[in-house]
């Protein structure tokens, strides 16, 4: 049911574009086959074209891929049935909306080629390269380029991505909604100023790990009770996934679901006395402030080493 409404949200920001007067002839209405390129077709990259492609975002003749390894490219085009090319700049010259999805220190490289056939007014690059700032980009495509700046976390890669996004002032409201259907595909994605990328690196970007982390010690804990390691593991790995879908389903919030699960004087009672007197909330916070100062400092020096090439 959350797949459905998803997908229905996503359409309808789409179609929505066929409603507005004048935009017969804008270049990225639906009506005129949208094309995307993705400039990388490593997990990330095919993680977003997956997710198009199953959200009927877009179809395979509407996507390609352009990649320097070949097995990236066969790989793509023998799951997807996409176009695949090793040239960069045949991929940009066919697309309107063009993903950046390489190693940051490739960026610079690669802006070279993209630069080629570049079209400020009927393209915008999609960036998902960590730590690459968006007066990076611009510095290597020009000051009218549309750019949006993404923080995805693995979880793309199975359709629950958790997002951030930043448009640069350069894209209309309109533009910058379009973008976000497309990214909302792959899960969910919420816009953004650039300032709190960061905060969204420290939180989902890196949360994954951390949610891992409690998973495991919770399956540990379970087998110092006595329970077998699968089954502990598994019990611990449906009730993380358990508790997240019916916060989402049933519009709950975290306060509203312990309650539910919380018995006067009973078992649940026992463990929130341990579990509430501990420094959990202290250390989940310093966590979040650590990945996110770290985003910071890394964003700083990728800027720095960019520059001095572009």
């Amino acid at each position: 049911l959350t797949a459905a409404r998803t997908h229905l949200c996503n359409r309808t920001a789409l179609e929505s574009f066929r409603k507005k007067k004048g935009t017969k002839a804008h270049p990225f209405a639906p009506s005129r086959m949208v094309k995307i390129g993705f400039i990388g077709c490593g997990n990330m990259g095919s993680a977003l074209i997956n997710a198009m492609l199953q959200g009927g975002i877009s179809t395979k003749d509407e996507l390609m891929g352009a990649d320097k390894f070949e097995g990236a490219r066969k790989k793509a085009h023998e799951t997807f049935g996409i176009r695949v090319t090793d040239h960069i700049t045949d991929a940009v010259q066919q697309s309107k909306i063009v993903f950046l999805s390489v190693k940051p220190q490739d960026v610079d490289k690669t802006l070279q080629y993209v630069r080629q056939a570049w079209d400020d007014d009927q393209k915008i690059l999609v960036s998902i390269c960590a730590g690459v700032q968006i007066a990076t980009l611009r510095g290597g495509l020009g000051p009218r380029a549309k750019i949006v700046r993404v923080m995805p976390n693995a979880p793309c890669m199975a359709g629950a991505m958790a997002a951030g996004y930043a448009p640069n002032e350069n894209l209309t409201p309109e533009e910058a909604k379009f973008v976000g259907s497309i990214l909302n595909s792959a899960g969910i994605a919420k816009q953004v100023t650039e300032d709190l990328l960061n905060g969204v690196t420290g939180l989902s970007g890196s949360g994954p790990a951390y949610v891992a982390y409690l998973i495991r010690e919770f399956a540990k804990a379970g087998e110092k009770v006595g329970l077998a390691p699968e089954v502990s593991y598994q019990l611990s790995l449906q009730t993380f996934y358990g508790t997240s879908k019916m916060l989402r389903e049933k519009n709950l919030t975290p306060d509203q679901l312990i309650k539910i699960v919380t018995s006067p004087k009973g078992t649940t009672w026992a463990g929130r006395c341990v579990l509430e007197k501990s420094d959990i909330p202290e250390v989940l916070l310093n966590t979040v402030i650590a990945g996110t100062e770290r985003s910071k400092e890394l964003g700083v020096a990728s800027a720095k080493a960019l520059k001095a090439k572009l």
